[in-house]
């Protein structure tokens, strides 16, 4: 749903990622996306 627009967001749920495998440990996640 990103590609091709000049910004957007991403929800960060335990849905959009299939559940929690650390309950209680904080996350990071990193997003990389390339045009050609």
């Amino acid at each position: 749903e990103c590609i091709g627009q000049r910004w957007c967001s991403v929800v960060v749920s335990k849905e959009t990622f299939r559940g929690d495998p650390c309950p209680g440990i904080m996350k990071r996640a990193a997003v990389e996306a390339i045009c050609n």
